[in-house]
């Protein structure tokens, strides 16, 4: 019965550390635009695109807002060119499909968050020199707004550079706004994440947690030799 106890407690400590080290979840949904109907082509913006193979322009991404004066372009891997995401297939163009350098198109979500929580949102920024300057893009979350920008040399393929930034949600709904801002042909987007910054007393509840389990396991280890 000894022993079972002692296995026992071992468990529920193991379980507590696991639940308070646990990563906190993304909270975005549909982060790398993968969801929603793809096929559906706005005609009225792009006549050819079926012939196009892989992009097009589509305002029915599953939980995003595109905003209806300047579509975006959602391009898929498949289509036969230098752009291409490691995160998963699909991914955005802020720029549309034209050479007009003002027609840039933005894309938000609103966010379940907790009020007073502290949350870091990191995303990938997608350039090329084939589609010209290097892209700068806005990020609009909680009442503040950040512009990042590339800061290496774009290559002719699609470079991806990941940013981040934390902010403390004002409500319990927080919205996040991405626009471009420049970029002649090509402003990429992909790789959304906003995860909770864990609160002191989950990292100290962690660490007392795991020294319980250290404890645990020595005195089994002495009873056991």
């Amino acid at each position: 019965m000894k022993n079972f106890n002692t296995s026992a407690k071992l468990l529920v400590v193991a379980a507590l550390v696991a639940s308070a080290g646990m990563a906190s979840a993304n909270i975005v949904l549909n982060p790398s635009f993968e969801l929603g109907n793809f096929d559906d082509v706005d005609v009225a913006f792009v006549p050819m695109v079926t012939q196009l193979g892989g992009f097009q322009s589509n305002t029915k991404i599953t939980n995003w807002t595109v905003s209806q004066d300047r579509p975006l372009i959602w391009i898929d891997n498949a289509y036969p060119g230098p752009l291409k995401t490691p995160s998963g297939t699909k991914f955005l163009d802020l720029t549309f499909y034209t050479f007009i350098t003002s027609n840039y198109s933005s894309v938000s979500q609103d966010l379940f968050t907790t009020m007073g929580q502290q949350y870091t949102l990191s995303f990938d920024l997608g350039s090329s020199n084939f589609f010209g300057v290097q892209p700068v893009i806005a990020l609009s979350t909680a009442g503040v707004t950040v512009n990042f920008a590339m800061t290496a040399a774009p290559t002719s393929v699609n470079q991806w550079t990941s940013f981040s930034f934390n902010f403390t949600a004002p409500a319990a709904m927080t919205p996040i706004t991405f626009t471009g801002i420049q970029g002649s042909d090509f402003i990429g987007l992909d790789n959304i994440s906003v995860t909770a910054v864990p609160e002191p007393g989950t990292m100290a509840m962690l660490f007392a947690g795991l020294a319980a389990v250290g404890t645990v396991v020595a005195r089994k280890r002495k009873q056991i030799s």
